[in-house]
């Protein structure tokens, strides 16, 4: 635009004047973006370094009997650690937390959340957030997580910007559901390498010790649960290498101390065999149980059949009727299997259990991590 004007004047002392001052003006104008576009730059490296520096730390959507809140109580929530490995504290306020890839901006830290440095925050996934936000004394979002039904866990920058996010489901990612009271965790705190804890450490630094890495395949059994008018002979299988297989047909839940599988297992009387996988992998921990019922004879029945499994259920729940681990399978009035859950069971009404066909209340939990 300079050159342009100087072209049109007379005097070629002032047009050189005019010029060389023009060129001066650009290349001050040219300095002062170079330094704007560099000051933006610096800020939004110093800006997405900040928010790469907090991490989700540990996982726990299995918390069936392990963190009570108020610590030591019998609130049993799942929740959320994070972490900052840096030196300094990290304002947190307005980062998001969500249960869905597709919706990540669900549940907002609230202003002035901070996270110490080389510390930890810790997130309760209640589902109060919106009605009872300091419930138990904490941070609580406005969704819960179902490990076993395809659920996410997603964190946000404030602008809504996913900064990580994990699938539990058998088929994503290597976050697969986990057993009771275990959680995943990075170890050491802070680095990209996630194993199962055995023993959670919300708010703590995770402890090698007792991790793992997956659990053993489970047992595959190649009848089908339900009624059979003959014997029959099952086989147990797994894809675990090296494994051994245990089993149970009493309905207990079965460990390394029980039968050992060498070979087909006959029957010929109605029973509840249960199998466990125990890999030769010390990095794989015991497998999820598999758990048929096979009725036989005189044990069919016209009407829908419930088969109720756990360790010594004779159907009596000792201790004032406490919960104890309960697995059930249904089946049609033929005898054909429909579907089974676990979740846990205790006794239903007081004078009524003393009679021989007495009530009891079922809840699914999805802390045991069971997909059916």
């Amino acid at each position: 635009m300079c050159q342009k004007y100087t072209k049109s004047l007379k005097l070629r002392n002032l047009a050189t004047f005019l010029t060389d001052g023009c060129l001066i003006f650009e290349k001050m104008y040219f300095v002062k973006l170079l330094n704007v576009f560099f000051t933006f730059l610096l800020a939004l490296i110093f800006q997405i370094n900040a928010l790469s520096q907090v991490v989700i730390n540990e996982i726990c959507v299995a918390n069936y009997s392990d963190y009570g809140l108020p610590v030591g109580g019998n609130n049993f929530e799942d929740w959320i650690e994070f972490y900052n490995p840096t030196g300094v504290a990290v304002d947190v306020s307005g980062y998001w937390l969500s249960d869905n890839v597709n919706n990540p901006q669900k549940w907002s830290f609230p202003a002035g959340t901070t996270i110490p440095a080389n510390g930890y925050r810790f997130v309760l996934l209640t589902g109060r957030g919106d009605y009872q936000p300091g419930y138990l004394g904490g941070l609580n979002t406005n969704f819960k997580i179902n490990q076993t039904g395809g659920e996410e866990i997603v964190f946000s920058n404030a602008g809504g910007v996913i900064l990580e996010s994990y699938d539990f489901d058998f088929d994503a990612d290597f976050l697969i559901p986990n057993q009771a009271n275990h959680s995943w965790s990075r170890i050491p705190d802070g680095s990209a390498t996630w194993k199962i804890q055995t023993n959670p450490t919300p708010l703590g630094a995770a402890a090698a010790a007792g991790s793992a890495t997956a659990y053993a395949v489970k047992p595959e059994m190649d009848i089908q649960a339900g009624y059979y008018a003959g014997p029959i002979s099952v086989t147990l299988s797994t894809t675990e290498p090296g494994a051994n297989i245990y089993y149970t047909t009493n309905g207990n839940t079965p460990d390394n101390t029980s039968t050992q599988y060498t070979g087909p297992i006959a029957l010929n009387a109605t029973t509840i065999l249960r199998a466990i996988v125990y890999s030769s992998d010390p990095n794989h921990l015991p497998s999820f149980v598999e758990t048929n019922t096979y009725f036989f004879g005189v044990d069919t029945h016209g009407i829908l059949t419930v088969s109720v499994t756990g360790n010594n259920m004779t159907g009596q729940w000792p201790g004032s009727g406490n919960n104890r681990l309960t697995n059930v399978e249904f089946f049609n009035a033929g005898g054909v299997f429909i579907t089974e859950n676990h979740g846990d069971s205790n006794e239903h009404g007081n004078d009524s259990n003393a009679y021989g066909q007495r009530g009891f209340d079922y809840i699914s939990r999805d802390e045991l991590g069971y997909d059916h």
